[in-house]
């Protein structure tokens, strides 16, 4: 298999894994809330390795300099991101909340300083890496000051933009294979 078509799968199986878990195993109920939400976890980590693959394919600069930290504010963030869910799946909301706002606000961040450094390295063409760092921007204002709960109807427009993203930088990668 071709890097960049392993790269661009990451990227796709991140952005619509967790969707169809929650869809079918949650929706149907085949699951429990604590399986679903352990198995939507365990498909959102193909994003942070999407993203450092991506990483290691550009070439050494300011931009490539940018998407490392970026990496490392995602890692952190949806490493806490996933203990914020796990809180959810025994139904400790406030928890949920709690860790929520501060670690899904931070995956965002980290997405803000990727797409800077995609748009500096020209790794990506340019609208599609100022769409994802203005993402990050607006999903760690969304979430930071709004909150990460279902009540939050900005950040329930965040998480199909972020979805689509992936999607679109998966399917770029793909392409360039």
């Amino acid at each position: 298999m071709k890097p960049n078509t392993l790269t661009g799968t990451f990227f796709i199986v991140g952005a619509l894994a967790p969707l169809i878990v929650y869809m079918i195993l949650g929706g149907a109920e085949i699951t429990n809330t604590l399986q679903t939400e352990l198995i939507a976890s365990w498909a959102l980590l193909a994003v942070p390795i999407a993203f450092m693959r991506s990483r290691d394919a550009m070439s050494a600069g300011t931009g490539k300099d940018m998407a490392q930290i970026g990496l490392l504010i995602l890692v952190i963030g949806m490493a806490g991101g996933m203990v914020a869910d796990a809180f959810g799946s025994i139904g400790d909301e406030t928890n949920q909340e709690a860790i929520g706002r501060l670690l899904w606000s931070t995956m965002f961040m980290g997405m803000a300083f990727t797409g800077l450094g995609y748009y500096l390295a020209e790794f990506f063409n340019k609208i599609l890496s100022g769409a994802l760092g203005l993402l990050g921007c607006v999903g760690f204002l969304v979430l930071a000051i709004g909150g990460a709960n279902d009540d939050n109807t900005a950040m329930m427009v965040m998480w199909p933009l972020w979805m689509l993203t992936m999607l679109i930088l998966g399917v770029m990668t793909l392409r360039r294979a």
